[in-house]
């Protein structure tokens, strides 16, 4: 089903078209996907000098946004009342925000595109939304189109201990370890308090305890 003033194709059960806010007539809630949060990947860095790298061969990038808190019982009726209420306030930052999140956290990354790209088009330098339009891409397969925002993140903060996360992950899965194991190794130094190298230094310790057993 399409919207009737610019006919970008609807989600199941919407009230409002994702793209303009026009209201949908004879809509009936539907089901929504369960969101999950985008998970730390399972990686493992061997050796901090030799930058040597055991890879699992599943990798996804991580969000770099606070997770917009919602349950299934009540999330039409809060998308409905963010497209409603930026309907009357097109750019407003917050509220752009909310339903990007939203999208995001249920895995509609197209739509989640679409309210990361008209922040950025008011913000162009949010560091945040651009990483997390980054993860977008890097899920729809444009894993060139991700590298690209996430280097720009970077140029504007170089110790983004997510950004560089993120990046790590792009060049692993272009099969670049050592470049990957290098960029992963930044944040132990960066940003040695962040839950990217928590969750390093953990991958580390596990690897030396199957070494030594």
């Amino acid at each position: 089903m399409k919207c009737t003033n610019c006919s970008t194709e609807l989600i199941s059960g919407a009230k409002y078209c994702a793209e303009c806010g026009h209201p949908v007539s004879g809509g009936k809630p539907g089901k929504v996907m369960p969101w999950d949060k985008i998970i730390l990947v399972s990686v493992i860095l061997a050796g901090i000098v030799g930058a040597s790298l055991i890879l699992f061969p599943d990798h996804n990038p991580v969000n770099s946004q606070q997770s917009v808190v919602i349950n299934n019982t009540d999330a039409h009726l809060q998308l409905e009342k963010y497209l409603g209420q930026l309907k009357q306030s097109p750019n407003d930052i917050e509220l752009l925000t909310k339903v990007g999140n939203f999208y995001f956290d249920s895995n509609s990354f197209t739509n989640a595109l679409i309210y990361y790209n008209r922040i950025l088009q008011q913000q162009p330098d949010n560091i945040e939304v651009i990483i997390d339009a980054g993860v977008c891409s890097f899920n729809q397969g444009q894993i060139d189109e991700a590298k690209r925002k996430f280097e720009y993140a970077l140029s504007l903060e170089p110790g983004h201990p997510v950004g560089l996360y993120n990046l790590g992950i792009v060049f692993s899965n272009k099969g670049q370890h050592e470049k990957a194991a290098e960029i992963w190794h930044k944040i132990l130094n960066v940003a040695p308090d962040s839950p990217q190298a928590d969750a390093i230094r953990e991958m580390l310790n596990t690897e030396t305890k199957k070494n030594k057993s």
